[in-house]
C-alpha cells in the first residue's frame, strides 16, 4: 500500500510504537505489575490480559513482516501478498523476513506462537495440542522484536519506541 511520508511518520510515531507496547505487556507484568498486584484477585486477571494481547500483537506482527503458518503442517512459512488495506514492513522502508534465516529453534517457537496467538487469543476455537504455546511466549516476544528491529528499524534509521 503506498504511504504519504506523513502517513509513514505516523505509524513510526503512534501506531507501531502502540503494538509493540502491547507485545511486551506480559514481560512488563511479570517484572513490575505482578509485584504490586501480588495475592489480589486483579493479580490472576491482569496476567490473563497481558498474555492475550502479548499474543495477538505478536501475530500482527509475523503478519507484517511477511511471516505466517501452513495450517496444514503448522510450519512457519512466508506469507505475501497480503490484502490491500495490510500495511506491511515492506511498506513502511523495511524488507521481508527470509524464513530460511531463522534458526530452527526461532522457526518452531514462532511456529508454536503464531498458532497460539491464532487459535487461543484471536479466535474462539478449541483443539487439542501437545502444546498450548504459552511457554513461547517470552522467547517469541523476544525473536518478533528482534526481526523488527532488524528488518525495519535498523534499515531506515530510527529507533524502536513504546506507547
Amino acid at each position: 500500500m503506498k504511504l504519504s511520508p506523513t502517513e509513514i511518520e505516523q505509524f513510526f510515531d503512534d501506531h507501531l510504537p502502540y503494538k509493540i507496547t502491547q507485545l511486551k505487556t506480559h514481560h512488563c507484568y511479570k517484572k513490575y505489575l505482578n509485584e504490586k498486584l501480588s495475592g489480589t484477585p486483579l493479580a490472576r486477571k491482569y496476567e490473563i490480559c497481558a498474555i492475550e494481547i502479548s499474543f495477538v500483537a505478536g501475530r500482527l506482527f509475523m503478519d507484517f513482516l511477511g511471516l505466517g503458518l501452513d495450517k496444514k503442517d503448522k510450519k512457519l512459512v512466508e506469507k505475501r501478498p497480503y490484502k490491500t488495506d495490510d500495511i506491511t514492513v515492506i511498506d513502511l522502508g523495511g524488507k521481508w523476513i527470509d524464513v530460511n534465516s531463522l534458526t530452527e529453534e526461532q522457526k518452531n517457537t514462532l511456529a508454536i506462537f503464531y498458532h497460539r496467538g491464532n487459535k487461543g487469543s484471536a479466535h474462539l476455537t478449541w483443539e487439542k495440542r501437545e502444546k498450548d504455546g504459552w511457554e513461547t511466549l517470552d522467547d517469541g516476544v523476544e525473536i518478533i522484536t528482534s526481526l523488527l528491529k532488524t528488518h525495519l528499524y535498523d534499515i531506515v534509521g530510527k529507533p524502536m519506541k513504546e506507547k
